[in-house]
């Protein structure tokens, strides 16, 4: 969460209406500004499913994402949410759906489908064809994992940690490709970039793309058990938000970012397991 006063205590609110109440939630605040706290803090108070973490440091989303999980400390079997702090669950009966598709379909991963908040369907929700999956080559088509992206902690666990950051000699061969398909451009607000730039203060995770960086390797590993929800599940606000941290209304932002995502699609491909 980031200076979402405006939107967490609806989120919260239908997390604690779900008909399936069987869950524990991590709530990570990176350092808001406003009153997110204050209100997270009212709305969860005497409820023991709910955690809250206001961070001293910035952290950004995908090492807030790793930290929180290691925090549930979830069981090979349990199933994982994530819930940006602006958005949330669209009904009631959100969760139950989840959990009675894991049960009934033996998916180890699904991303669905949501509503943003004209109530109108998400453009990428769209599942994946079997051919792209069957020869593994999802980061070479049109990015589909929408909201809400659900896995069992297994496939996350099997991510390895150099999924979450980039070497020198990836971010040096993003550039050079740049140069070699005659993308000046690109390669102008690229060739300043150092890694410093696109990590977060540990070095260890992206400060941005986190949904492509954790969703490929488990779709990958979870070929035939990733599974599509049409129905929507999960309300997105996320044109409604401020801009967060450094990259308020800045240029470069929108280049670093582009640089971390062609990093992420750039990186092998995960074989398939068996569990």
């Amino acid at each position: 969460m980031y200076n979402v006063e405006s939107w967490v205590e609806r989120n919260l609110a239908m997390l604690k209406k779900q008909t399936y109440g069987e869950f524990s939630c991590i709530l990570i605040d990176d350092m808001s500004t406003d009153n997110t706290v204050r209100k997270v803090q009212n709305e969860i108070a005497g409820d023991s499913r709910f955690e809250l973490v206001v961070n001293t440091i910035r952290k950004f989303a995908l090492r807030n994402i790793y930290e929180g999980i290691a925090m549930l400390n979830p069981g090979e079997d349990d199933i994982l949410l994530l819930i940006d702090g602006d958005d949330s669950l669209l009904h009631s009966k959100a969760l139950a759906h989840l959990v009675t598709t894991y049960e009934s379909k033996e998916c180890w991963l699904t991303y669905g489908s949501y509503e943003d908040a004209r109530g109108r369907r998400g453009d990428i929700c769209r599942r994946y064809p079997d051919r792209v999956l069957t020869k593994n080559n999802v980061r070479k088509y049109p990015f589909h994992g929408a909201h809400p992206i659900s896995f069992r902690f297994k496939l996350w666990r099997r991510i390895d940690a150099s999924s979450f950051c980039a070497a020198q000699s990836e971010l040096d061969t993003v550039r050079k490709r740049a140069l070699l398909k005659w993308r000046f451009r690109t390669w102008y607000y690229w060739k300043s970039v150092v890694l410093e730039d696109i990590h977060d203060e540990s070095g260890r995770f992206f400060r941005r793309c986190y949904d492509k960086t954790i969703f490929y390797p488990m779709l990958e590993m979870a070929g035939k058990h990733a599974l599509f929800i049409d129905e929507p599940l999960y309300r997105y606000n996320g044109s409604a938000l401020p801009l967060p941290y450094d990259i308020e209304k800045n240029h470069i932002s929108k280049w670093l970012t582009r640089c971390i995502r062609s990093i992420v699609m750039a990186k092998p491909s995960y074989k398939k397991i068996s569990l």
